[in-house]
């Protein structure tokens, strides 16, 4: 206060300087007491100059620890900022990911359906397969290509029957089998033989050796007449008989003769080869052949 007061007296009065203050005629007892608040203040400024110093240090101390703690914190918020940048960009991709999931779910859930309509069409076609092949649920185990040639066999039976019901004088004919006679094979193809005089039907591996005979020509003489009936263009004119003839009781013969008599009165070649001396005089041409010394020797008679 005494400093601000001397220095605005000192400015009312224009001195630059106390001792300019003297010159104008001040007391020396103002003087004294002027110099002594001079010295006061001095020793008041600096002492509060002294303390600013201190506090100063202290507060650039104070600040360094703070400023320190602000870097921390500033270090610790730039990690977690780029923490979260990295989680939202995680969220982000796992986002686009269960997108992809949703998308490949609809899909799935798509071809499922597909599957499941296929597995429906699929169990139809399949029981088709198994049954066309011979296997479960078809129990006779005939496939399809037995079960075509099964049907194609009925024809040919048919007309052997007819046939063979002539021959045998009205005792047999012939049919397919229903199952077959070793229980491990398919059925289809087996055949069997219906026998009047017995009533029964049984296996063609039971009949005689001249019934057998009978039996295999009318079944040869039956193909030729379905395969003509299909095939109208193809004419089956040659029949060739190959042994079998001396099974045959005298009855037999005279009724198989008579059936190869019909087809050659029907325009076709039957070439009989056997050694039964009964059928010469019942052939009128025919083709010699004789062993010698030098080879064979063929000739016609008749």
């Amino acid at each position: 206060v005494l400093k601000t007061e001397l220095s605005e007296l000192l400015q009312i009065k224009k001195f630059e300087t106390i001792l300019e203050a003297r010159r104008v005629g001040l007391s020396a007892d103002q003087i004294s007491s002027l110099e002594n608040e001079r010295r006061s203040f001095e020793k008041e400024w600096a002492t509060v100059h002294s303390r600013f110093s201190e506090l100063s240090k202290k507060l650039e101390s104070s600040d360094q620890t703070e400023l320190e703690k602000i870097s921390e914190i500033e270090s610790a918020f730039q990690a977690v900022d780029a923490e979260r940048t990295d989680r939202k960009a995680e969220l982000l991709s796992l986002g686009q990911r269960i997108r992809d999931w949703q998308t490949a779910l609809k899909k799935l859930a798509k071809l499922d359906l597909d599957v499941t309509e296929f597995g429906k069409r699929h169990a139809v076609i399949g029981k088709l397969a198994e049954t066309a092949a011979g296997r479960f649920p078809n129990l006779s185990r005939v496939n399809f290509q037995r079960f075509i040639l099964a049907s194609r066999l009925d024809e040919v039976l048919e007309q052997a029957s007819r046939r063979l019901y002539v021959m045998s004088r009205g005792q047999f004919t012939l049919r397919r089998a229903q199952q077959a006679e070793d229980k491990r094979k398919s059925a289809g193809l087996d055949l069997e033989v219906e026998d009047s005089v017995s009533g029964t039907s049984r296996a063609t591996a039971s009949l005689s050796g001249g019934e057998g005979f009978l039996a295999s020509l009318s079944l040869a003489l039956g193909l030729a007449d379905v395969v003509q009936n299909h095939l109208g263009g193809i004419r089956l004119d040659a029949v060739f008989v190959d042994e079998g003839f001396g099974t045959l009781d005298p009855e037999a013969l005279e009724q198989a003769m008579r059936i190869l008599s019909d087809l050659q009165a029907g325009g076709r070649l039957v070439g009989i080869i056997s050694h039964v001396p009964e059928l010469r005089d019942q052939i009128s041409r025919r083709l010699l052949i004789r062993k010698t010394a030098e080879g064979s020797d063929i000739s016609w008679e008749g």
